[in-house]
């Protein structure tokens, strides 16, 4: 541990090798390495050593809180890119399960452009669409569940 009138180890070579160091600190560095120094040089240096050691502490902690921010913005961005890459795989799902999946992407993009400019957001067919989706998911769904049962069942 320190004492009171002591820098942390290699902190003195810090200062000096700054390009511009601020008036207290080049004055902290000055008294430092005063051999001889009267009562009130000590007091300067006592005050200005526990200035240096507050900011230390003080840029530490706003090193750990960037460190903490950043955690969280890639924990984030990670997670945006984990839900976007289930996404497309679901939609690359859908493409198969409508026996769409060997057209090539430019030909998928061409007509689904066609079917959303063609047809109003409001019109009858989107609901009528998504009916049959439903209907064909949950066929699915159940055929999968039977499938699982019957493995399951052969299992035991």
């Amino acid at each position: 541990m320190t004492s009171k009138t002591e820098l942390p180890n290699g902190h003195l070579q810090f200062l000096k090798a700054l390009s511009r160091p601020t008036d207290y600190q080049k004055l902290l560095i000055e008294l430092y390495e005063k051999t001889e120094r009267s009562p009130i040089e000590e007091k300067k240096l006592y005050a200005l050593i526990r200035t240096e050691k507050a900011n230390i502490r003080a840029n530490k902690a706003k090193k750990d809180m960037q460190h903490l921010l950043n955690a969280e913005n890639k924990k984030q961005q990670a997670q945006q890119r984990k839900d976007r890459t289930k996404r497309l795989i679901e939609l690359g799902a859908l493409f198969d399960i409508a026996h769409l999946g060997h057209h090539d992407p430019a030909t998928l993009v061409g007509m689904l452009n066609n079917i959303s400019t063609a047809i109003a957001p409001d019109s009858d067919k989107w609901t009528n669409w998504h009916k049959q989706g439903v209907s064909i998911l949950h066929e699915r769904k159940q055929a999968k569940n039977a499938k699982q049962a019957q493995s399951e069942d052969q299992n035991h």
